[in-house]
């Protein structure tokens, strides 16, 4: 009779913590699912942590498919594993937008996701092209488009709501007698070319 055991290599000997008897049930019951979790089981419960990005989740779950021995190059493996990957992402919003594209490839998804959080960072950061009006000569010149716009209105201006007084508010009268203008929405038909609602 052989006896046959797991040996697992890749998990360092200090990485596991050391039992603690004098642990709550719970804690011990976490500690032993953790220590005896094959990788496919941590592949399949890997989640996004709260203040991991997207893209550093996707390359935790390729190193955990992988080490799972998940093929996720393949054209099904990749679809499985984008769909992995979108239902443990955290961030509602992008999964909803990322689940109505096809991906070909994990590259793919990598690469909208690179796109993704440039745009984040580019919303964060200050605008370059942000300049001081006292300091630009090119505006001295420059008149005030809101002074012009008083100047050329009749009667005078209503600073409460923003309309000249003696004109009608076209909004409480129902009809200000002029007919409205025409608003056409593009839409597509059914052969896929724009046209009109």
């Amino acid at each position: 009779m052989h006896l046959v055991t797991a040996f697992r290599p890749f998990i360092a000997y200090d990485a596991v913590e050391p039992f603690d008897t004098s642990l709550s049930l719970d804690k011990r019951r976490a500690w032993w699912d953790k220590s005896t979790e094959t990788s496919v089981e941590r592949y399949l419960r890997l989640k996004q942590e709260a203040r991991e990005t997207p893209r550093t989740f996707l390359w935790r779950l390729n190193a955990a498919a992988t080490k799972a021995n998940v093929d996720y190059h393949s054209t099904s493996g990749s679809c499985r594993h984008v769909n992995q990957f979108l239902k443990n992402l955290q961030d509602r919003d992008l999964q909803l937008s990322l689940q109505g594209r096809v991906y070909f490839t994990t590259d793919e998804l990598e690469d909208v996701l690179k796109q993704v959080e440039e745009m984040e960072q580019g919303m964060r950061r200050k605008p370059a092209n942000d300049y001081d009006e006292e300091n630009d000569e090119a505006y001295d010149g420059l008149v005030d488009q809101e002074e012009v716009f008083r100047a050329e209105v009749p009667g005078s201006w209503n600073d409460r709501n923003g309309r000249p007084q003696g004109r009608p508010d076209s909004r409480s009268s129902g009809h200000s007698g002029a007919p409205d203008p025409p608003f056409h929405v593009p839409c597509a038909t059914s052969s896929g070319t724009p046209g009109n609602a």
